[in-house]
């Protein structure tokens, strides 16, 4: 007995302080169990192994604190620390999540840390991303490309009758940059268009992100763009990569359909000549159904991805997706699903130049698919 109340005691004057500071602990625990079949095509994951089997995988699981503080005359002061925690494995907690301070008013918000990107917030806003961290991820199955941005300067405005409109800025603080992996439904994630170590931009604005959204009586739109190449200064070195996206959605009593398209180009250059370039579009419908604690989910897409080097096109992978989910609330909070996603891509050179992997210049693969199944679970607090 009095073990259980020096317990109490203690978890009492630990919880106080948060209370009393008006912070709030919230999170998300999400694990699959996956069978992935990628290995008829001779693909490899990040790890270099064939991607073939059975797999237990944390899916974005994550706890987070955020906050308030009222400084009067409708202003108050906001921050927010989020981290990623692998809850099936022995990764332990990650920092790669959002974590900013800021304030908020009338007028809006004004943040500076790590955040979602505008580009990101109008991409997710449409609700195009239906089964978002699990198999049938967006990113993972279209190459849609959504980043959070470290050291950004952010401005979201108020709800104007529907519109938002959020911006913002990235110092390339004179570091070295290396960009996010190229991803391809095919290939994976390609090698980083800028070497680790390249000095990057001193300005203020080096990188930039724009989003506008609008929401009104089940409609939703948006507009995204995002110029995340970095200036060099040194070596006559320049590194592009700008991307637009155009997306729709449309919830009316138990249905929801969203549809996004995404152009993205990169290139990295040196003394004026081009070292290497991709060109990618990317498009994705997807739609739901909901009865009871029950919605049935598809989605469908098409990446198609155009390499080119010196100017001239080389490599070209086209890729048809699709994905069929289930879901069943057990709770307001807690709900389990059942994934099944397919892909089938075709990989072929355009020109003359030889293509590593290729039997010949100009040569093509025959059309090669990968398919998996999830079982998962989620809990919200």
């Amino acid at each position: 007995m009095k073990k259980t109340l020096i317990a109490a005691a203690v978890a009492a004057a630990v919880a106080a302080p948060a209370a009393n500071a008006g912070v709030v602990i919230y999170g998300k625990m999400h694990a699959s169990i996956d069978y992935l079949d990628e290995n008829a095509s001779g693909m490899v994951n990040s790890a270099g192994l064939a991607v073939k089997g059975w797999q237990v995988q944390s899916r974005a699981s994550r706890i987070g604190f955020k906050g308030s503080e009222d400084l009067g005359n409708g202003l108050k002061a906001i921050w927010k620390v989020e981290f990623g925690v692998d809850i099936t494995d022995n990764g332990g907690w990650n920092s790669n999540r959002n974590r900013y301070i800021g304030l908020a008013g009338d007028w809006g918000t004004f943040l500076v840390g790590r955040h979602d990107t505008p580009y990101k917030m109008a991409f997710y806003s449409t609700g195009i991303d239906m089964m978002g961290d699990t198999i049938a991820d967006a990113n993972a199955m279209y190459g849609f490309d959504e980043r959070r941005a470290s050291n950004a300067v952010a401005y979201v405005s108020p709800n104007m009758n529907g519109l938002t409109v959020a911006a913002a800025i990235v110092p390339g603080e004179g570091m070295g940059v290396t960009a996010t992996p190229f991803n391809t439904p095919f290939l994976g994630p390609m090698a980083a268009f800028v070497p680790p170590g390249v000095p990057a931009g001193n300005g203020l604005a080096d990188a930039y992100s724009i989003g506008l959204m609008y929401k009104n009586n089940g409609l939703k739109l948006a507009i995204g763009y995002e110029d995340l190449g970095f200036g060099v200064a040194v070596g006559a070195v320049t590194h592009d990569d700008t991307k637009w996206f155009l997306g729709a959605g449309y919830s009316m009593n138990a249905f929801d359909v969203a549809i996004g398209y995404q152009d993205r180009s990169a290139d990295l250059s040196a003394g004026g000549v081009q070292l290497i370039a991709a060109d990618q579009k990317t498009w994705a419908i997807s739609a739901a159904y909901s009865f009871g604690n029950n919605k049935v989910i598809a989605t469908f897409g098409n990446t198609d991805t155009d390499w080119s080097a010196g100017g001239v096109n080389f490599l070209n992978e086209d890729s048809d997706s699709w994905a069929l989910g289930f879901e069943h609330k057990l709770s307001k909070r807690t709900k389990a699903y059942a994934i099944y996603a397919s892909s089938e891509r075709q990989l072929g050179g355009t020109s003359g130049i030889p293509t590593p992997g290729l039997t010949a210049p100009g040569a093509a693969l025959p059309a090669q698919a990968g398919k998996g199944f999830s079982l998962g679970m989620i809990h919200n607090f």
